[in-house]
């Protein structure tokens, strides 16, 4: 497959942290600010993600995220919707350990 470089584009959001030293994905909900210009953390979500998971099987380097919507301010702001995510998002950093926050 071929690399596709990340440009950021207005509206993305960091919604949690990949470390692929400690084979983590931590959340960020609860946290707020910018990483490098891209606002991150949310208020509350169903979002739920995997590590090493990939369209529902066992994938090392990968990542699984399943969920519908995702706030980021308090009710009655209307929730984020993630549309279809269908396979998730897949992503491997082979050049650095912990990698930068995931999208």
């Amino acid at each position: 497959d071929p690399e596709v470089p990340f440009v950021p584009q207005p509206g993305d959001r960091l919604l949690a942290r990949a470390n692929f030293a400690e084979t983590s994905v931590v959340p960020l909900e609860g946290e707020h600010g910018e990483v490098h210009g891209i606002p991150k953390g949310y208020s509350y979500s169903d979002l739920i993600f995997h590590m090493n998971m990939w369209d529902g099987g066992n994938n090392n380097g990968e990542f699984w995220v399943e969920g519908t919507y995702f706030y980021v301010g308090t009710p009655p702001v209307p929730p984020t919707d993630v549309g279809n995510l269908k396979l998730g998002v897949a992503f491997t950093d082979s050049l650095h350990a912990s990698a930068p926050q995931w999208y």
